[in-house]
């Protein structure tokens, strides 16, 4: 997932403490004790939309796209890395 910023937009700018307003994120293996994903940055919001997740069934549906979209990241990082090691 490439973020292209070719268009540049007249936008305000927001100024963070290095530390204290970052958020971090962390999915660990316990059997391990390592982390296995970080998610972090400034400004870092995860926004759901409650007016079409109601139920369970919908909790899971979402946790699925979630995952999902993940994977791919990750195997668009490891298919990435795996051509610039077999160039």
């Amino acid at each position: 997932m490439e973020n292209n910023n070719e268009n540049t937009v007249n936008e305000p700018e927001l100024t963070f403490k290095m530390i204290t307003d970052r958020v971090s994120l962390r999915i660990s293996n316990p059997d391990i004790e390592e982390p296995l994903c970080e998610l972090s940055g400034y400004d870092l919001r995860v926004r759901f939309n409650f007016a079409y997740i109601k139920s369970l069934e919908d909790v899971e549906i979402a946790s699925a796209a979630i995952g999902n979209l993940f994977k791919n990241m990750i195997l668009e990082e490891l298919l990435g890395k795996n051509k610039t090691e077999n160039a």
